[in-house]
């Protein structure tokens, strides 16, 4: 989480009073300012100071500036860059103290907003895939089950493009079945100089590779215009079927742990539900075929009561009996 300012995480009336606070400790009493990380005062006491030069520099820098007359410094907490604390003229122990309890505050404040945003994210997660279940489910043709899950999966994870791979059974070969927004020929010679469907499938287990350009053997990643794959099983049961590849093309877009996560959820749900499209499709080539060779011998059956009805009729009894009348009267 990063570039989060200030008012979204603490109380501009309680900071307030805690600069009030604190910048009445020194004798004489001191000026003290919290500024957001792009330099606009967030909070003052008593006044916010109007010379603003060691805040811009810090802003610039995220370096301390301190001279007699003043001092600015940069808030960190964590790993992100809140804001700065001035004070006017400068004091060690005051701006020391004040900032060990800015920070504690302000790590307080981006905690609760991680688990906040973890939890929302876990919610939206959970509903996402309750409705992907019921659409993937929804349908047993199997073109449309990958159709379906290949779009819903570059959506969700904002990706470009992605194709599936199904293994076909006689061959044992990775077979392109749909891609989207993906030239697929171009892409996966790209993906087979470093084996990575190949890899996935045989694993089963997914991985990103991020920053194509910095591969080496991937001399044509400039030609793909992919700068960032993210590739994962398709299983049902114990079973690996396939693999669903994503890629994105935006320069400097990578994928997350996160994505990769999100993703084998969805692939999860999309293997059983292409293994039971692949069930019913089995079945309807069965079923077709039992329909021909049934066909076949009903027709077979027709033709012989057919040939049954005309030998038997009084019709080709008659001539039946002429003509054994013409062969008698030959002989003679």
């Amino acid at each position: 989480m990063s570039n989060i300012p200030l008012r979204r995480l603490v109380d501009r009336e309680q900071i307030t009073l805690l600069l009030k606070a604190f910048a009445a400790i020194p004798e004489p009493a001191v000026t003290l300012g919290l500024a957001e990380a792009n330099g606009r005062w967030f909070a003052a006491y008593p006044e916010p100071p109007q010379d603003t030069t060691f805040v811009r520099e810090v802003c610039e820098t995220q370096q301390a500036v301190s001279s007699k007359d003043a001092c600015a410094l940069p808030i960190v907490a964590g790993e992100q860059f809140c804001g700065i604390l001035y004070s006017q003229p400068s004091d060690e122990h005051t701006t020391q103290a004040l900032m060990e309890t800015l920070e504690a505050l302000l790590v307080g404040a981006l905690t609760q907003k991680s688990l906040a945003r973890e939890t929302l994210d876990r919610y939206r997660e959970i509903n996402l895939l309750y409705r992907r279940h019921e659409a993937i489910g929804s349908t047993l043709e199997l073109d449309k089950v990958i159709a379906h899950v290949l779009q819903e999966s570059i959506r969700v994870i904002k990706a470009e493009g992605g194709s599936v791979l199904l293994k076909d059974e006689l061959t044992d070969q990775l077979v392109p079945q749909n891609s989207v927004q993906l030239d697929v020929a171009r892409s996966e010679k790209a993906l087979l100089d470093q084996a990575l469907s190949y890899r996935v499938f045989g694993t089963a287990k997914p991985r990103i590779l991020n920053r194509l350009d910095s591969y080496v053997r991937l001399e044509n990643a400039q030609d793909t215009q992919l700068v960032s794959l993210l590739c994962a099983p398709l299983k049902s049961t114990e079973t690996t079927l396939g693999v669903i590849t994503l890629g994105k093309t935006r320069p400097g877009a990578m994928f997350t742990a996160g994505d990769e996560k999100l993703l084998m959820a969805l692939a999860s749900q999309a293997g059983i539900a292409i293994a039971n499209a692949r069930t019913v499709k089995a079945r309807e080539q069965r079923l077709k075929k039992q329909i021909q060779e049934l066909q076949i011998v009903i027709d077979e059956t027709r033709k012989q009561r057919e040939v049954h009805t005309i030998t038997e009729s009084e019709f080709f009894a008659r001539l039946r009996k002429n003509a054994e009348e013409m062969r008698d009267e030959f002989r003679l």
